[in-house]
């Protein structure tokens, strides 16, 4: 090598390219796709899963959670998990929830894929297609399990899945009842701390009763609670549809002040792990703030000149918070009135009739009255061993109630309550029987129950076919005004793919025009999903 020039300051001078060895550097880009093994998991790969998805979701999940939903599912002999991996880091998996789909007579072994999940370090790697790949070479054309798959793919997820032979067969809807409207809206648009004292006063003021008129107000508000309390006495549709409008101004006001396309998209940048919904601070203070503040550089003594656009900027956002406050203030009190009377109206005289109510879903009782009625279409085999199974998640309560009459049981509601950002819900998980029409008036019975004890929540939600008429019980979904206007729809859309072929479809117990069904041929509540 040759010897180092150095200039008059001793520095170190460069070589001509020409004089310089080979050296090799490690690049800190990911390598190339043979450097990774894509393979099953083994039991050994729990503890790194777990750290992945902590990683990748922003959310902890423990080892009895992976032993409930993978190790002790009574559906499968082995955990469904494909892994990619790199240096022996684990680093991506493509994970399969079993269950037991019936249609007509016949009950099917079926996949759920989920968690599905690679290290943000090794994203455009190709892990995705590579686990993919191998998950299919594993299951599909077996004359066993699993018969097909079906799942809910988020946006990222979706077009991989429909590259590989996924059929895109429809959406299901899900359902928001607003049961303290003016929490969900400060919570979207961070409204003053002042509104946040409305549930408290004795007489609060309706919109547009402080303060000079504002544009922003005009469909501020609505009226006396007691007012409308007593209009909506006689008759449930007038109650509907007294909700229906004060959700209509909810979402007006929000989308007026924020402009935000979904109440609960996250706040975080996209290369932030993905987030259910955004945090209160992040809200607030994305709201809050007046207006942008020119940039300045540490050697600037004195502060820019003022623009006049900042001005105005912040005077029109100080206005929409009022007018948010003054929206919230009336709807945190007349919605909630308005529900306890028309839900009063849904209830039937029904002498015979008795509500319980269990801490644990009794998984006997629930199976007992599925089997008396079970609905058209593909469903989850809802048997005894399915209950105890499914409701034995770690760190999940499942609060239930059950219709008996005459000591019988006729009908069940299962929730469960959550926590977000916009505010404190309940989730309605089950109701059966699951042919909704064969007992209507105890599952009415249980709903005005259990939407009684939600009352302090903000909102409570339904998926799929969990309500009988769900505009009846003032439930709307997110892909329709006015909810569209404000929340990033959740509906999901399903996909499926067969997994047996038809080489072997003549042996098999299998899902013959399974890709050619469509969302209708379904009957979903929220327990089919892996998440809930």
């Amino acid at each position: 090598m040759p010897a180092r020039q150095r200039g008059r300051d001793g520095t170190i001078l460069s070589p001509s390219a020409s004089t310089l060895p080979m050296i090799q550097f490690r690049s800190t880009r990911p390598r190339p796709q043979a450097s990774y093994t894509v393979r099953p998991f083994r039991p050994s790969d729990r503890s790194a899963f777990l750290s992945l998805y902590e990683r990748v979701f922003g959310q902890e999940r423990d080892t009895e959670w992976f032993r409930w939903k993978f190790e002790r599912n009574p559906y499968v002999d082995h955990v469904p998990i494909i892994v990619a991996e790199r240096d022996g880091e684990l680093v991506g998996a493509r994970s399969f929830f079993a269950q037991p789909i019936r249609n007509g007579e016949t009950v099917f072994p079926a996949f759920q894929p989920c968690d599905t999940m690679v290290h943000p370090d090794h994203q455009r790697q190709g892990l995705f297609d590579r686990m993919n790949e191998l998950a299919l070479e594993r299951y599909v054309g077996q004359a066993r399990d699993p018969a097909f798959c079906f799942n809910f793919p988020n946006e990222h997820s979706k077009q991989g899945n429909i590259n590989y032979g996924w059929q895109d067969v429809g959406t299901v809807p899900m359902y928001y009842r607003p049961q303290d409207p003016g929490t969900v809206l400060r919570a979207v648009t961070g409204g003053s701390e002042r509104a946040n004292t409305a549930r408290s006063t004795s007489a609060p003021k309706t919109a547009g009763s402080a303060g000079a008129p504002d544009p922003e107000n005009s469909a501020g508000s609505t009226g006396s609670a007691e007012t409308t309390a007593s209009t909506v006495a006689a008759d449930p549709t007038t109650a509907t549809e007294t909700v229906q409008s004060s959700v209509s101004k909810l979402a007006t006001s929000a989308a007026s002040s924020l402009r935000v396309p979904s109440l609960f998209q996250s706040s975080q940048p996209p290369s932030s792990p993905p987030s259910a919904v955004p945090s209160a601070s992040a809200s607030t203070s994305t709201s809050s703030s007046a207006s942008p503040t020119p940039s300045a550089t540490p050697s600037e003594a004195t502060p820019p000149p003022t623009d006049p656009s900042t001005d105005t900027t912040a005077t029109t956002s100080s206005r929409s918070v009022r007018a948010t406050d003054r929206v919230a203030q009336s709807l945190t009190t007349a919605v909630p009135m308005v529900h306890r009377v028309g839900d009063r109206l849904l209830l039937t005289a029904d002498s015979g009739l008795t509500v319980e109510q269990y801490d644990r879903p009794p998984a006997a009782v629930l199976a007992s009255i599925s089997r008396r009625s079970i609905p058209a279409g593909f469903h989850t085999d809802r048997s005894e061993r399915f209950y105890r199974w499914r409701f034995d998640r770690p760190n999940r309560s499942y609060p239930t109630y059950v219709a008996r009459r005459d000591g019988h049981p006729v009908a069940a509601l299962v929730t469960a309550p959550a926590s977000t950002a916009a505010g404190d819900s309940v989730r309605l998980v089950e109701t059966l029987p699951r042919d909704l029409d064969a007992a209507t008036d105890a599952l009415e019975s249980l709903l005005v129950r259990a939407l009684g004890d939600a009352r302090e929540r903000a909102f409570v939600t339904a998926f799929g076919q969990t309500l009988p008429k769900p505009l009846r019980y003032r439930f709307y979904p997110d892909t329709r005004f006015p909810l569209s206007t404000v929340l990033q729809p959740a509906c999901r859309t399903l996909l499926v793919r067969d997994l047996v072929g038809d080489d072997a479809r003549a042996d098999a117990n299998t899902a013959s025009g399974i890709e050619t069904c469509s969302a209708a041929d379904w009957c979903f509540s929220r327990l089919d999903l892996d998440t809930t």
